[in-house]
């Protein structure tokens, strides 16, 4: 039987799409793992809050999961330590909060980005935030945060260089 090569084609090229995007799923992120320390100077200013202070973020991965643990100094000069292992199937999950024992949370890859939401409450006024992770042209990993209250958009980035 002979084969043309409009089928030929059809026969391999779905095996080869396959196998590319299998290999390339999970590893399409990974450029975000390893230690990170806050650039304050090419951050934007929090509006409300305390200041910018010394911050390192180390980045892991197990499959598609991300666990990033940050440590860091507080304005009154105590270190402090948070951990949490975000499940990045976009379904609600629970991790370690850094305000409160446990914060509800969906994560979710989006292309070669990180994409975290949630809501908090502040002094009584909701807030939906979400955190946009990914690596500039530079190299250095920025972190987007747009967050909702009430009627108004707010919007922040903080600027990481690897250690």
């Amino acid at each position: 039987m002979k084969r043309t090569p409009a089928l030929l084609l059809r026969l391999v090229t779905p095996p080869i799409l396959f196998a590319l995007f299998a290999a390339t799923a999970g590893a399409q992120n990974a450029e975000l793992a390893g230690s990170w320390r806050l650039d304050v100077g090419a951050s934007d200013e929090r509006r409300n809050g305390p200041p910018l202070v010394e911050t390192q973020l180390t980045i892991s991965m197990a499959g598609d999961d991300v666990r990033i643990e940050r440590a860091f100094t507080t304005p009154d000069g105590a270190g402090r330590a948070h951990q949490a292992t975000f499940v990045t199937d976009g379904k609600p999950h629970d991790v370690q909060g850094l305000l409160t024992p446990t914060q509800t949370v969906r994560a979710r890859w989006r292309k070669e980005k990180l994409q975290i939401s949630y809501a908090v409450s502040r002094g009584g006024i909701a807030l939906d935030v979400t955190e946009v992770w990914s690596l500039d042209k530079q190299g250095a990993l920025q972190i987007l945060y747009s967050t909702r209250v009430q009627d108004r958009n707010i919007t922040r980035r903080e600027i990481y260089r690897r250690e």
